[in-house]
């Protein structure tokens, strides 16, 4: 008779869910892929990932941080919440893109005219990139304080 396996017994926990959901991401995701987005050789097991992160908290999930990384890992991971997410999510480039967090081109117009948007919320339309940004910034600290991230 053969020994059963033995796991950890952790499959049906938050902090698993949150291991395998990244896992999945870096190996099927397309934009991870064309990004390079990939994991430490070390957290192809669970249990390393559970050594290096613990415990998911209430209300936390996997966050790389900061996003401009390639790779998740023990020195650029943690357990964040939504809000804190959203301030760290990088904006999706299009050809009408700013260079500026929160500010982008309006199509189909003569004119050029920039928008501003933070956290969903339409902030106006100017007459260049910077005063756009300069309006981000400003509805950002209103919402965040000392938390905000900014472009000037």
């Amino acid at each position: 008779m053969s020994k059963k396996n033995k796991t950890h017994g952790m499959s049906r926990t938050p902090t698993y869910r949150s291991w395998e959901s990244m896992k999945r991401r870096c190996k099927y995701h397309k934009r991870y892929l064309r990004d390079k987005i990939f994991y430490c050789e070390s957290w192809e097991y669970f249990e390393n990932f559970l050594m290096d992160m613990g415990l998911r908290p209430e209300n936390k999930t996997l966050d790389r941080f900061p996003v401009t990384t390639k790779q998740y890992n023990k020195s650029n991971c943690r357990w964040a919440t939504k809000r804190e997410q959203c301030i760290n999510r990088t904006a999706a480039k299009t050809k009408q893109s700013s260079k500026f967090k929160g500010v982008s081109f309006k199509k189909n117009t003569t004119n050029k005219i920039w928008t501003a948007t933070c956290n969903k919320i339409h902030i106006g339309c100017f007459s260049s990139e910077e005063k756009a940004a300069l309006a981000y910034d400003v509805r950002a600290v209103f919402l965040w304080r000392e938390n905000a991230i900014t472009n000037f």
